[in-house]
C-alpha cells in the first residue's frame, strides 16, 4: 500500500509541475528535469502496440477527420471550401486568416533507439482540425528545444492536412507550396501551449 501511495504521489508531483509549466509558459531550469522524467517514464511504459499507435497517430488524416464530426461548431464566417478530385478539400488562400483551428490529439514520440541514460530529447506529433464545416485537418510534429536559460516548444518539418490552398487566380498551389503556405499558418497562432498541456495531462498519469 505504501509503495502504490508513493507511485501516485509521484505521478501527481509530476503532473503538477506540468501544469505550472504550461502556466508560467517559460519552461527553465529544474523544470527541464520534470520533461525529462516525464520522458523516462513513458519510456519504460513503450510497447510495440504504443509505438503502433504513435505511427497510426501521425498517418490518420482520413480517422481525423472522422472524429472532428463530433465537434462543436465554431463561430464566424465559413470559409470558402471545394472538394478536389483526389479528396482534398480546396481554400482559397486569402481564407487561410479566416480559419478558426481546434485542437485534436498530441502525443510523444518514441525512438526505440534511444534508452534511459541516453542524450534526453523531447519530441512528439499534434493534430488539430477546423472548428467550421467542413472539417480540415492539420498534423505536424513539435520538439522541444532546449537553451541555458530558456526552452521553448517548436515545430519540426511541414505539416501533414488535407487542404489544397488555391493562389488569387484560384488555381492550386504545388504541394510543396501549399504546405509552406499552411506552415505559415501555424506559426501565427498560439498551438504550442495547449498541445503541452494535453501530453503532460496524458502522460503525466
Amino acid at each position: 500500500m505504501e509503495a502504490l501511495l508513493a507511485e501516485r504521489m509521484d505521478q501527481l508531483t509530476i503532473y503538477m509541475n506540468c501544469k505550472a509549466i504550461v502556466a508560467a509558459s517559460n519552461i527553465v531550469g529544474g523544470q527541464i528535469n520534470t520533461l525529462r522524467a516525464i520522458r523516462r517514464k513513458w519510456r519504460h511504459r513503450v510497447s510495440p502496440d504504443r509505438v503502433e499507435e504513435t505511427r497510426r497517430h501521425k498517418q490518420a488524416q482520413p480517422v481525423l477527420r472522422i472524429l472532428a464530426a463530433s465537434l462543436p461548431a465554431g463561430t464566424g464566417a465559413t470559409p470558402m471550401t471545394t472538394l478536389s478530385s483526389d479528396g482534398l478539400l480546396q481554400l482559397r488562400g486569402q481564407d487561410l486568416g479566416a480559419l478558426t483551428l481546434v485542437h485534436l490529439i498530441s502525443g510523444l514520440d518514441d525512438d526505440n533507439a534511444q534508452t534511459c541514460g541516453a542524450g534526453t530529447s523531447l519530441s512528439g506529433y499534434t493534430e488539430w482540425v477546423s472548428a467550421q464545416e467542413p472539417r480540415l485537418s492539420l498534423g505536424w510534429d513539435w520538439q522541444l528545444e532546449t537553451h541555458p536559460s530558456s526552452a521553448r516548444v517548436v515545430r519540426l518539418g511541414l505539416p501533414r492536412t488535407n487542404v489544397q490552398v488555391l493562389n488569387a487566380e484560384e488555381i492550386p498551389l504545388s504541394w510543396d507550396e501549399n504546405l509552406h503556405a499552411l506552415a505559415t499558418l501555424i506559426d501565427t497562432i498560439d498551438w504550442s501551449t495547449p498541445a503541452f498541456e494535453a501530453v503532460c495531462q496524458r502522460y503525466a498519469s
